[in-house]
């Protein structure tokens, strides 16, 4: 060797053939290994992915095994891999000898932006071989060879996170308790070895390499097996998620993990593939794909065979109809294997939840499992007075779960259940913004699937003004049976007035008195505001229509183009109309800056005089028309 830099990495070998695989402690088949090298002004990355569609073609049995089970299945206690075990064993990345890869190579600037995107045949010479727990070890070795590439990594999985939360994706890891976000949306427990900074880089690196494959193949108008996802509207917004779990991470409260995991199954929709670009709603993406697990991903393999088809210049190996159907099967095995595994679990524990029922003393079930038996419970109608005194415990000592009271609420019947059915609307209405969860858990139920924004319909109305908003919502609920309204509710803000329309919804559901709240709108002005005499500038009838309130104070910004000696200034003022809350807006350009304010204010003052001819001849009671 000629030399080692402070890494302890082989001088002789490019960086672009360097890799280390991190992986559970167990895994033999290992589809992928990553490499770092910051640079003066860039940071390079190299993922590279197994080359497993050297070694067999499709329409081949081995191809057909693979195309029927989708991808390897784990168990407790055996592993059925996707591919037959000869060609997963040849094909799988390794330490000690030279193999060929799928290599992704990314280039990002200091903003994390990727700058620079190639996909090719690659070479992957010097592989290391790192189980997860391993990595934090090799962070804080100092004299480590791996230390400095790893700790690169990790602040760029760390960085490339953060910029994903920026840009509005459901991004979330808590490696202390074991949660994190899927690309779904969902909430899922990781097991122990995971629990760490390797899990961390790992699912950065394969996001951005999939990201970066996608993009790569559709801005080359490439059919692969694009990865889209789309969630129900009611599901709620990332940010307001986030802040959610960021509130379970500070007080570690493993319960509201598990009651965010319960809302985030009811609303969050299953990802699907397509050789057509519908974007992805839980990574907040355009475009993303599957591309970097073709050992266990059967879509992977399928995407592999395309791209490197079209890198080395050969005919594509799919007809756009084909991958069409690879994409109809695949979606339709994992929807099957969903409903079979659903199924299992729910035979299992009903079972076990029976045996826990029939017993007359519940206090010694943790919550998790006496919510299973108040679920039971429900449903088979039964009442028995030591259960539904041990709800009522656990109500008071505030043990139930979200779904608990879903339950109770619009599930539990018979007198005997109404006292503590009557405490927990009482508890909704406490808190009202819990009545929208409620009612997307009843609405999954009914419909037997995710909750869409047809199923919940709002309306949402301002019927206040700009000095004192205040809104009404109505939720009109469209199930296969039937359609119900409750109540129009308002509040002074749509979010509240939501919360109201809903826990009027919920009570009308349940049967229980109505607890909402109506807010009265503020009255109307007495008349209509006087008009500016004609002789005012416009620019000062704008500022005496803002002192005596019909508008809210405007603002007025402005923007310079065209060369130094004959400049370019438009001037754009917005308001909002006082008696409506309606947002105005005007625009006008001149040579200088005080002309092109004058004509914006003209316009302006136009919109205003506008609103307060129709306000007088609303009050008037004057017909609209000529009254023919």
């Amino acid at each position: 060797m000629n030399g080692e830099p402070a890494d302890g990495v082989d001088t002789d070998i490019p960086d672009a053939q360097h890799g280390i695989m991190i992986d559970s402690p167990t895994t033999t088949d290992r589809d992928d290994a990553i490499w770092v090298r910051p640079r003066e002004d860039r940071i390079d990355v190299w993922v590279h992915i197994a080359d497993v569609a050297s070694h067999f073609a499709a329409a081949t049995p081995a191809d057909a095994t693979a195309r029927r089970r989708v991808h390897t299945r784990y168990g407790r206690d055996r592993v059925i891999g996707m591919l037959p075990q000869h060609i997963e064993s040849a094909a799988t990345l390794r330490t000690g000898v030279a193999q060929t890869t799928m290599t992704v190579h990314i280039g990002y600037d200091s903003h994390l932006e990727p700058v620079t995107v190639e996909l090719s045949r690659g070479r992957l010479t010097r592989a290391h071989q790192l189980a997860y727990p391993d990595v934090s070890t090799v962070i804080d070795d100092g004299d480590h060879p791996l230390r400095d590439v790893l700790g690169h990594a990790h602040d760029l999985a760390t960085g490339l996170l953060a910029r994903r939360r920026r840009n509005g994706a459901l991004a979330f890891y808590d490696l202390y308790k074991g949660y994190a976000s899927t690309e779904e949306g969902n909430l899922i427990r990781l097991a122990e070895h995971q629990r760490n900074v390797g899990y961390l880089i790992v699912q950065e690196f394969m996001i951005a390499a999939n990201t970066a494959v996608s993009r790569w193949a559709a801005h080359r108008d490439l059919p692969i097996l694009y990865r889209n996802h789309r969630t129900a509207t009611v599901g709620g917004g990332a940010i307001d998620i986030l802040d959610e779990l960021a509130h379970a991470q500070a007080t570690g409260d493993a319960g509201n993990y598990e009651l965010l995991r319960d809302r985030l199954r009811v609303v969050q929709r299953a990802a699907e593939y397509s050789p057509i670009v519908l974007g992805h709603h839980g990574l907040n993406l355009a475009t993303y794909t599957h591309a970097s697990s073709p050992l266990r991903r059967y879509p992977d393999l399928v995407n592999q065979r395309i791209i490197l088809a079209h890198v080395d210049g050969r005919p594509q190996p799919y007809p756009i109809e084909e991958v069409t159907a690879l994409a109809e099967e695949a979606n339709q095995q994992y929807q099957l294997e969903r409903q079979r595994r659903a199924e299992r679990h729910r035979d299992a524990a009903k079972r076990i939840t029976r045996g826990q029922l029939d017993t007359p003393d519940h206090r010694h079930l943790d919550d998790t499992e006496f919510s299973k038996v108040l679920r039971l419970a429900v449903a088979t109608a039964s009442d028995q007075a030591g259960l539904i005194d041990e709800a009522d415990r656990r109500f008071t000592e505030g043990r139930l779960s979200m779904r608990d009271l879903y339950e109770l609420l619009l599930r539990a019947e018979g007198d005997r259940w109404l006292p503590v059915r009557e405490r927990a609307h009482r508890a909704i209405a406490d808190e009202p913004g819990n009545a929208l969860t409620v009612l997307n858990m009843y609405v999954q139920a009914e419909v037997g699937g995710p909750v869409s924004a047809n199923h919940l319909q709002w309306q949402v109305q301002p019927i206040g003004t700009a000095h004192q908003p205040c809104f009404e919502a109505q939720l009109t609920m469209n199930l296969p049976d039937r359609t119900v309204d409750a109540h129009a509710r308002a509040a002074m803000s749509k979010k509240d007035a939501k919360a109201q329309a809903a826990l009027s919804m919920l009570s009308r559901l349940s049967g229980l008195p109505d607890l909402s709240r109506n807010t009265e709108p503020p009255p109307e002005p007495a008349g209509t505001p006087a008009r500016v005499p004609d002789d005012r500038n416009a620019t000062m009838a704008v500022n005496e229509y803002a002192q005596t309130k019909v508008i809210n104070s405007p603002t007025w910004h402005y923007d310079r183009r065209g060369p130094s000696h004959e400049p370019t200034f438009t001037c754009t003022a917005a308001t909002v109309f006082g008696a409506t809350g309606e947002p105005l807006t005007a625009q006008s350009a001149a040579p200088s800056k005080q002309a092109a304010k004058s004509g914006a204010a003209q316009i302006l003052r136009t919109l205003i005089e506008e609103r307060l001819d129709e306000m007088a001849l609303t009050r008037s009671g004057a017909p609209d028309g000529d009254g023919t």
